[in-house]
């Protein structure tokens, strides 16, 4: 009787010291509220500091971890990633040391619509089959992203936010 009394009590305080560990360490807590054109604007003198390249594609990955949720629609239109995109993330993810090929993981990009613009992120290929077939266009979705950088070519930037994952707001 007294071994079970004292089983169940060494159990009760084990669990209530490591339940609130398991729930700070949730990944999806170290995503920040923010818009994704206020983090572009903060960013948008980093690709001129990068060298001159005669024309061709700089690519800029951020170095830190970069998580953030964002509330954008869906806009119905999924594409493949552009072949900048693709080097870009997977620059991206050996910094990261993700060992995953970026195809496996990041193959297409849907457009997303917010009160600021349009933009097109590469999503996390086990999510693209809800967005196709279950989202309706125009449903708001809270997005969980990761900045990963961006690419430019005379000028022209182009942003890049990969989505790890979404909570469905309507």
């Amino acid at each position: 009787m007294i071994r079970i009394s004292i089983s169940i009590s060494l159990l009760t305080v084990l669990l209530s010291t490591c339940v609130p560990t398991l729930e700070a360490q949730s990944t999806w807590d170290r995503y920040r509220p923010a818009r994704l054109d206020t983090v572009i604007q903060n960013h948008s003198h980093l690709p001129n500091k990068l060298p001159d390249t005669s024309g061709s594609t700089k690519l800029l990955t951020i170095s830190r971890r970069f998580p953030l949720r964002t509330k954008l629609e869906y806009g119905g239109e999924i594409r493949s990633i552009s072949s900048t995109t693709e080097r870009l993330i997977q620059s991206w993810a050996e910094a990261r040391s993700i060992d995953a090929p970026v195809k496996e993981l990041f193959d297409n990009e849907v457009l997303f619509i917010g009160e600021e613009g349009s933009y097109w992120l590469p999503v996390q290929s086990k999510l693209v089959p809800f967005l196709k077939n279950k989202w309706p266009k125009g449903g708001l979705l809270e997005l969980y992203v990761q900045f990963v950088g961006a690419s430019a070519k005379n000028g022209d930037s182009n942003w890049v936010f990969v989505v790890n994952g979404y909570e469905e707001l309507d």
